[in-house]
């Protein structure tokens, strides 16, 4: 599901204007036994930039996860070693941007997720983490595609984006249908 996820928001980001990076990496450090600093390179989903934002954005499921809270202090570890490897690439010069006043954190998750765990929420926000879900990023898609469509009509029509116009064509045919 993640994959998904991660192909759903790439899409959502750029509808919405921003520039995006996938798979952006960072080190990621942590004490290991005899306190000697071990360094990893991990990856950001994706990373979304639009004039002074820069969202770090991970698409995650928690449907195996028993400990709820123990995950989320990892999740909010990951982001935190995100944004001081970005702030420090920001301060270097090495990040293409160099006005970023902000830097939010999201994470997508699926619908059915949230349903079964309410308390997966709560406990996402409360460590700063914005949460959006996969239905969410589907009507917004749905009203960019329309967006988009009313802006070609007037064009000649070509192939577009294959998968948005297949979202478009499982929202308006399948997903749609099979609920009535």
């Amino acid at each position: 599901m993640p994959r998904l996820l991660i192909e759903l928001a790439q899409r959502f980001f750029l509808c919405k204007g921003y520039l995006i990076s996938i798979r952006y990496p960072f080190k990621m450090r942590r004490q290991g036994k005899g306190g000697k600093i071990i360094e990893s390179t991990k990856f950001v989903d994706i990373l979304a930039y639009r004039r002074n934002e820069l969202i770090l954005i991970r698409c995650a499921s928690f449907k195996n996860v028993r400990r709820i809270k123990r995950a989320v202090q990892k999740l909010k570890l990951w982001f935190k070693a995100a944004e001081n490897y970005l702030e420090e690439e920001i301060a270097n010069g090495k990040f293409p941007a160099n006005n970023i006043k902000f830097i939010r954190r999201v994470i997508i998750i699926p619908d059915e997720e949230l349903e079964k765990r309410t308390d997966l929420l709560n406990v996402l926000k409360s460590q700063g983490i914005n949460v959006i879900t996969a239905s969410t990023i589907l009507s917004e898609l749905e009203k960019c595609i329309e967006e988009r469509e009313a802006i070609r009509s007037g064009e000649e029509r070509g192939e577009g984006d294959l998968f948005l116009s297949l979202i478009r064509f499982t929202l308006r045919y399948g997903v749609r249908n099979n609920a009535q």
